[in-house]
């Protein structure tokens, strides 16, 4: 915590000849304190093994809705994306990175929440976020997505993932 808040509220107290208690500050502190941000909480389906034709790069993927009470947005989360090269593997990179061309649809009870497409990289892991649409409560939610995998290195050799659909409950509220 730092203490710039409460010193600053003494020392205007103090200029203005006002009598300070310890919970006067603790309140001008507080006031000042920027309010906090919301946690994100993820929703997630299981983890799935990709690999390209002829095994020339691997990926493994999975499908999440992450929320912070009030939005709600679709993730391609990855890990462990790989190419084959020389007899072994190796790990994307900022140099040979995992390239994605991800599309979604997220649906509450039926109606349709987001609907897009969005593209990204990461290195060996990382997260491909979607856009954000208004939460429609808490309970289950069906995302359905899928996406295009170039790279990393072997970019001709790529991966495509058709859609699926995950059925995530998700703590979002109104």
């Amino acid at each position: 915590m730092t203490h710039r808040p409460v010193i600053k509220a003494l020392l205007t107290a103090v200029a203005m000849g006002a009598a300070l208690t310890v919970g006067s500050i603790g309140s001008a502190a507080a006031a000042q304190a920027p309010a906090a941000k919301a946690a994100v909480s993820s929703s997630c389906g299981n983890w799935k093994d990709h690999y390209s034709q002829d095994r020339w790069t691997y990926s493994q993927t999975r499908l999440c809705l992450n929320t912070d009470g009030q939005s709600v947005w679709p993730v391609l989360q990855v890990q462990e994306c790989q190419y084959y090269w020389g007899g072994a593997w190796y790990k994307a990179s900022s140099k040979h990175p995992c390239t994605f061309d991800f599309h979604y649809a997220v649906k509450r009870n039926g109606d349709a929440v987001i609907k897009g497409a969005t593209s990204g990289s990461t290195a060996a892991s990382g997260e491909i976020p979607g856009t954000a649409g208004r939460c429609q409560g808490a309970g289950a939610y069906e995302l359905t997505a899928g996406y295009e995998q170039h790279g990393p290195y072997w970019t001709e050799w790529t991966i495509t993932v058709p859609d699926r659909t995950e059925q995530l409950n998700v703590p979002c509220g109104r």
